[in-house]
């Protein structure tokens, strides 16, 4: 995780500070896997921690899926848009979001490769 503040919002600033898979209530009621968010906020000298609950979409397509950062910055992205159209932290927690699948033009982090001679030889460094 960036410990470095993002800045969307003129005076906000706010970052991921832990993340943990969970449950979470959907909005009919019914539970589900989700990510639960610990997110920090900093308003003109003033912290604010709010937990942020997320779950994926179902026809979030597979490389989005499985990328921990877009799923984290459009956390962040929401926050930010609640800010915006009003909300502050000490309204009291936000609903849930849920994390759609990425605009056009989205590419997927690049997966680390195995060294030359481990793959020639068969061997994997990853675990």
């Amino acid at each position: 995780m960036d410990p470095v503040f993002k800045t969307e919002l003129p005076g906000w600033h706010a970052r991921i500070e832990g993340e943990r898979a969970g449950q979470g209530i959907h909005s009919d009621g019914s539970l589900g896997p989700a990510i639960i968010y610990s997110v920090g906020l900093l308003h003109e000298g003033d912290r604010f921690s709010l937990e942020l609950t997320a779950f994926l979409a179902d026809d979030l397509t597979g490389p989005a899926r499985l990328d921990a950062r877009y799923h984290r910055q459009t956390a962040l992205r929401y926050v930010f848009a609640k800010l915006e159209g009003g909300w502050t932290p000490e309204q009291g927690s936000l609903p849930a979001v849920v994390i759609p699948n990425p605009a056009p033009g989205y590419r997927p982090p690049r997966t680390p490769r195995q060294p030359f001679m481990n793959r020639v030889l068969g061997r994997r460094t990853d675990g």
